[in-house]
């Protein structure tokens, strides 16, 4: 039989004399399914992956804690860790818990109000949780319950997490009218969580900071799995990202947004990477959406591009396909990554579903120069007083002379126009940053862009070569 060393006298003090703890079930966890199983001599079986609540392995970096609650019907709910989350001291009545070390090893104590506390610590209980399959062993010690397993033969039971089980990946994003179809490889037995988010997103911002939304999936079989997520009407973006259930690390974000082509001309730009072949990805979106037509003349549909010198004119085509102006043979010309342009729809306004990847990495340069019709995002909200700290050439030339100074002409998503300046030299608290000129006395603004905002940039010096 294993010894064990018994609560310390001051702890005990410590935490029994001071609390008063109501537990309360949330549903979560991030327990296998079929694996959520310990066991107690004089408690019976312990879920800990109930279908009201849960147990999660949190392993934000490079060691970890647990946070929920078991369920055993002798003994009621085990909470374990206190309400603020690990890791935990173990100190005072409002702070303890279950922790993990960098090897998988467990200490601290969790609570039952029916129990008292069990110790995951004990002499030679080695409890711990293998950091590879996720699979837990060893004992914990309950003064009133005594030994309880995390994992056993005969017959076989125990405790798995899936939080460090591979991550699925997504294999296809599918925009649909007003949804996006995800579809990811899947494994048997395993529960997936979609999280989605309907804040506005800015650049540098941490992931963390939204609040994110779950919902579940498990695989009954061995074929890919697949989800579709509707973009609420009074939205115009949500983000979203996958993992399995429970998961605490890093993931991949995406995001699904709509666009509007308003009837007459609409200034556009994708809102996240896509292809951007009038042959290819965005030219099929497009043309999908849009009115072709037999002849050039009586075209419903066109795009301008301004390639820094001229418009680029395209034309839709019964098919339907795209053809450049004066011309019937459908064209292979790709819009240059961070180029805005215009949209002409005679017909009804449309809306346009985009989905992919958030990439935090600034991976493309945008060649600023004369008249440029641009945009900086990828699917995050940018600042503009910041949005040209990025660059690989050049810098914002400022002046308080407007003649002088670089200017961007903003094209807003309702189709109003917005005029800054980039100002300098003048010895106050405006130089080095973008006044709103229709301001009264123009004032420092705080725009941000948002995704699929275009906007011409007026450059009075050389090439300015901005990452975005």
């Amino acid at each position: 039989m294993m010894k064990t060393s018994h609560l310390t006298t001051r702890l005990i003090r410590s935490l029994l004399l001071t609390c008063c703890m109501v537990i309360t079930a949330y549903s979560g966890g991030n327990m296998n399914g079929s694996e959520k199983y310990a066991w107690s001599e004089n408690a019976g079986w312990l879920n800990f992956g109930p279908s009201d609540g849960g147990v999660t392995v949190n392993w934000p970096s490079s060691s970890g804690y647990l946070t929920g609650y078991a369920w055993a019907e002798n003994v009621g709910w085990m909470g374990m860790g206190s309400v603020a989350g690990g890791p935990y001291n173990n100190s005072n009545s409002s702070d303890w818990g279950v922790n993990i070390n960098a090897s998988g090893v467990l200490s601290g104590y969790a609570w039952s109000e029916n129990a008292g506390w069990i110790n995951f610590d004990p002499t030679h209980s080695e409890a711990s949780v293998d950091l590879d399959t996720g699979a837990f062993s060893g004992y914990a010690w309950s003064e009133n319950l005594g030994w309880i397993s995390l994992h056993g033969d005969a017959p076989a039971y125990g405790l798995k997490t899936l939080a460090f089980a591979p991550q699925p990946d997504v294999t296809d994003i599918t925009p649909g009218d007003e949804s996006v179809t995800v579809i990811w490889n899947s494994e048997v037995g395993i529960t997936y969580e979609i999280q989605k988010a309907g804040e506005d997103y800015q650049r540098g911002e941490s992931p963390s900071s939204l609040s994110w939304e779950s919902d579940y999936c498990q695989m009954a079989d061995a074929s890919s799995e697949s989800c579709t997520l509707t973009l609420p009407s009074n939205k115009s973006r949500e983000y979203f990202k996958l993992s399995t259930q429970g998961y605490t690390g890093d993931t991949s974000i995406y995001g699904m947004f709509r666009q509007t082509l308003r009837n007459g001309w609409t200034a556009f730009a994708p809102p996240v990477t896509v292809n951007r072949r009038l042959n290819g990805t965005l030219g099929n979106m497009l043309a999908e959406k849009l009115t072709p037509a037999a002849n050039e003349g009586s075209a419903q549909a066109e795009i301008a591009v301004w390639d820094g010198s001229d418009w680029q004119v395209f034309w839709l085509k019964n098919g339907p396909e795209w053809c450049a102006a004066n011309s019937t043979s459908e064209t292979a010309y790709e819009i240059p990554a961070g180029c805005g342009f215009f949209v002409m729809n005679a017909g009804a306004e449309v809306d346009l579903i985009f989905s992919g990847e958030i990439v935090e990495t600034l991976i493309a340069t945008n060649h600023i120069s004369g008249r440029t019709l641009a945009t900086l995002s990828r699917g995050q909200d940018v600042p503009l007083q910041t949005a040209f700290n990025n660059t690989v050439s050049g810098s914002p030339i400022g002046s308080a002379n407007p003649l002088l100074a670089d200017m961007i002409y903003y094209i807003n998503q309702d189709g109003s126009w917005s005029i800054y300046q980039y100002v300098d030299g003048t010895g106050t608290a405006k130089d080095e940053t973008w006044i709103d000129i229709g301001a009264g006395g123009g004032a420092i603004t705080g725009k941000v862009m948002l995704p699929g905002e275009t906007f011409y940039y007026i450059r009075q010096g050389s090439t300015m070569g901005v990452k975005y």
